[in-house]
């Protein structure tokens, strides 16, 4: 019995310590492969790395910064140039001195463009819907008036050019206009649409980001949007004259040094038809391809033929955002710290 009981307690013991060894063997085991597999991911990293251009070490890390650096230095010029076009301020004024405003522009572009259909039926720089007493929403007055001043400068630089006509002129309704604030980031602005524009521009949006997954089936991030730039007051205006007057209209426009005009698009008509180089519609060509016998024509004499050309342009006067700063460098902000 006594060899017995022996034993049972010599079995218990070995299992329990046959328990013991394997527990900590699979244990040992599974420790060992997560070693394995997390130098195996340090390896994989380290290898990407490697192939990098350029390396991520301390010394191509400082290179990196200055190259950076030097970045920030050119846009910062860049900036402060575009920010010359930007007023000290837009202040807001009353209805009585924005009607006006409206008036003496009117009044000044039919005077310039005095001829019989000079400009359009019930011209009224595209701001008709204030012709007859329209009241303007709060808070939208004073970019108003400055988009007001800036298209009063188009026409100026059209009568100024020679321009014959102005067929006609239109603007896109501002944010401020429906009430809404203005954004900025990516460029874009918000109001000022119809409807059905917001809802097509929704479900674009929706199709994009719906599309966006990897090939795993996983949405991926979002870019993050840029940085403010510029609020845009979109128009388009369309112009006719003889062919040196629109060529001299389109220079001054984007050469302006008052207003940051950007060109959307622009085109360009010619109501003789397919002129020949002798200035008439039809007829037999000339014996040179470039508008005469001699070398010195002017080519688009071709194009023109003489006759007058109508030009359609579509622009945005832009209102650059004043107080947008660049990121700085970690070690900038510790050191302006210690500095105060």
């Amino acid at each position: 019995m006594k060899e017995n009981k022996f034993i049972v307690g010599l079995a218990a013991v070995t299992l329990l310590l046959g328990g013991g060894i394997v527990y900590f063997g699979l244990k040992a085991k599974g420790e060992v492969e997560e070693g394995k597999e997390d130098i195996d991911r340090k390896e994989a990293q380290l290898s990407k790395y490697k192939g990098l251009d350029p390396f991520p070490d301390q010394e191509n890390a400082k290179l990196k910064e200055l190259a950076v650096r030097e970045l920030i230095v050119k846009a910062e010029e860049a900036q402060k140039k575009l920010l010359s076009f930007v007023p000290e301020k837009i202040e807001q004024i009353d209805d009585v001195e924005l009607n006006n405003l409206f008036a003496a522009a009117v009044a000044s572009a039919k005077e310039k463009f005095s001829e019989a259909g000079g400009v359009p039926d019930g011209f009224f720089l595209g701001f008709e819907r204030y012709k007859d007493g329209g009241v303007p929403k709060k808070g939208a007055t004073g970019y108003l008036a400055y988009q007001l001043k800036a298209l009063k400068y188009v026409v100026d630089q059209a009568a100024e050019s020679g321009v014959g006509k102005i067929r006609n002129l239109r603007r896109d309704e501002l944010p401020p206009e429906a009430g809404q604030e203005w954004e900025v980031a990516r460029g874009r602005n918000v109001g000022g649409k119809s409807a059905s524009n917001t809802r097509r521009d929704r479900q674009s949006r929706s199709r994009r980001s719906g599309s966006q997954k990897n090939k795993k089936g996983v949405r991926a991030k979002r870019l993050k949007q840029g940085l403010p730039i510029a609020r845009k007051m979109p128009f388009e205006i369309s112009v006719q004259g003889r062919e040196e007057a629109i060529a001299g209209f389109l220079e001054r426009v984007c050469n302006s040094s008052e207003y940051f005009f950007q060109i959307k698009h622009w085109r360009i008509a010619n109501l003789g038809g397919v002129p020949t180089s002798s200035g008439q519609s039809g007829g037999a060509s000339s014996k040179s391809d470039f508008g005469g016998e001699g070398s010195g024509e002017r080519i688009l004499e071709k194009i023109s033929g003489g006759d007058d050309l109508v030009l359609f342009l579509r622009a945005e006067i832009l209102l650059f955002s004043p107080d947008r700063e660049f990121p700085k460098f970690r070690s900038d902000k510790v050191a302006s710290v210690e500095g105060e």
